[in-house]
């Protein structure tokens, strides 16, 4: 089991850029010392009170100089928006300043103000997701390589500088609607996931649409190192804690996020439903549904009986905690809470999913 601990850095009332970031830092720093195996921050666009940070690759070179071990992953950069080139270029620079440590989380993103403010269309987003997929798998080598496509050509191309790790730094589709969880069957990459996004039912579901998806396109059998789980995680010595820092949170995401999905229907549509039925949840969201299927809020105990649950309904070989939660919480308590979960959740989490007592968060 690997823990890895995510960003989205939203900037509260009063609140500065430098700040957020300052302390976004301090945190990654702090969970190299803890044993975290990893680091994923989001790229996000145009909305600062939903987050600041637009360029994870920027955010991830900084932390690279600031750590020796742990490892760089993006969660996600939004790769219709951009060529996929220039993305492999951004990746694989940071894998050779890092000395090996980077991994590409890609996804689609679907917030029209981010399309805009780009000038790309959402109508073909899926193409050129798809497509830039395709495209990053030959780039990612750092070898010279052709490609024909819809959206993207090459002839004899090549990423420079070429990256540390054989065969470049690890893929990774995020997948939050059973058409991405599809999509990354059929190429036969490893999911990152989110249970504030869909609960583990759901999940369950689109999961077996993407085993069923790499089976069919003749890929090998994932493994719980293929998925990845994206959960927003605080863990407190007592309840009384939960219900202090958590209750404020909890009610701020509720109402940036129906902000968001209001927008987007209004824009975009729904024609799969998937945004009307976040909204219907969204109305019925407080700190204890939140706990529910959402989040894993709690003492070391219950974060433990959650997290393993999570683990074996979805066969996930890492989560992502995403610790600073909607930035509420002060960084003093942020950290607080990431202790107590190194030195107490994930130990005897990975004791109890592998049969063994490991010693540290890394595994």
């Amino acid at each position: 089991m690997k823990f890895g601990v995510h960003f989205l850095l939203p900037c509260g009332i009063g609140q500065t850029p430098i700040a957020r970031y300052r302390d976004a830092l301090a945190q990654g720093q702090l969970a190299e010392e803890l044993g975290f195996e990893s680091v994923w921050p989001a790229e996000q666009h145009a909305i600062p009170s939903q987050s600041v940070l637009s360029c994870p690759a920027v955010f991830l070179a900084a932390l690279a100089a600031r750590t020796q071990t742990i490892r760089l992953g993006t969660a996600i950069v939004q790769l219709p928006l951009f060529h996929p080139l220039r993305v492999a270029e951004e990746i694989c620079t940071l894998d050779v300043i890092s000395g090996g440590r980077a991994e590409l989380g890609v996804g689609r993103g679907t917030h029209p103000d981010h399309y805009a403010g780009f000038g790309a269309s959402l109508a073909v987003s899926r193409e050129r997701l798809e497509e830039g997929l395709d495209y990053l798998r030959k780039a990612l080598s750092g070898q010279p390589f052709d490609f024909h496509g819809r959206h993207y050509t090459a002839e004899a191309a090549r990423v420079v500088p070429e990256p540390v790790q054989p065969g470049g730094p690890a893929l990774r589709l995020a997948a939050n609607s059973v058409d991405s969880f599809r999509a990354a069957g059929r190429a036969g990459i490893p999911i990152l996931t989110a249970i504030h996004i869909n609960p583990p039912a759901v999940l369950a579901g689109y999961l077996d649409a993407y085993h069923s998806a790499r089976a069919e396109a003749g890929h090998q059998t994932a493994t719980p190192d293929d998925i990845t789980v994206l959960t927003p995680i605080f863990t407190a010595e007592r309840e009384s804690e939960v219900t202090q820092f958590m209750g404020p949170a909890v009610d701020y995401y509720a109402a940036l996020m129906r902000g968001n999905l209001t927008t987007l229907m209004r824009r975009c549509g729904d024609p799969s439903g998937v945004f009307a039925r976040l909204l219907a949840r969204l109305d019925q969201l407080d700190l204890n549904a939140m706990r529910t299927e959402q989040a894993v809020f709690g003492t070391p105990e219950a974060c433990v009986k959650t997290l393993a649950s999570l683990a074996e309904q979805l066969g996930a070989g890492r989560f992502l905690a995403w610790f600073d939660f909607v930035g509420t919480t002060p960084a003093a308590d942020v950290e607080r809470s990431m202790r107590l979960f190194a030195a107490e959740v994930a130990p005897r989490l990975t004791e109890r999913l592998e049969g063994h007592c490991p010693s540290s968060v890394r595994q």
